[in-house]
C-alpha cells in the first residue's frame, strides 16, 4: 500500500482516494464509491464525514501508564538502595506503599533507567 507521510502502514486508502471520495458528487452513493476504490462503504462514509484527508494517529489515546511523582520515584530508589531487595520483593514492598500499584515491568524499567545511582543488588 502507499506509505506516504500521511498514510499509516495499514491504510486502505491514499490521500488521492480520500480526496476523490470527499469531492465526489453527493449523488454518487457510498456503495458506488466503495466499488470504484475497492474499499468498504463504511470507509467511504467515514472519509466523507472528515474535514481532512490526513490520517489520524493510531496510537492509543491513553497508554495506561501513570507518571510517577518525584516523591514516589525517590521512595522506590530509597527502598532499593537501603534494603537491597530484588525485583519481586521490591515490587511487593513498593505496591503496599503506593496509592496506585505499578507493574513488575514498570519497576524493572525504573531501576534500569536509574541504574547509575543504585548499587548492584
Amino acid at each position: 500500500m502507499n506509505n506516504t507521510p500521511h498514510s499509516h502502514a495499514n491504510a486502505k486508502t491514499t490521500p488521492a482516494i480520500r480526496y476523490a471520495i470527499q469531492t465526489a458528487p453527493p449523488q454518487m452513493t457510498n456503495t458506488e464509491l466503495a466499488r470504484r476504490f475497492n474499499i468498504s462503504p463504511t470507509t467511504v462514509t467515514r472519509w466523507r464525514k472528515r474535514q481532512t484527508i490526513m490520517d489520524r494517529s493510531s496510537a492509543p489515546k491513553e497508554h495506561g501508564r501513570k507518571k510517577l511523582s518525584e516523591k514516589d520515584l525517590v521512595h522506590i530508589l530509597h527502598i532499593r538502595k537501603a534494603k537491597g531487595y530484588g525485583l519481586d520483593k521490591l515490587l511487593e514492598t513498593i505496591n503496599k506503599s503506593l496509592k496506585s500499584p505499578i507493574s513488575r515491568s514498570r519497576l524493572a524499567q525504573i531501576l534500569k533507567e536509574n541504574k547509575s545511582i543504585l548499587p548492584s543488588p
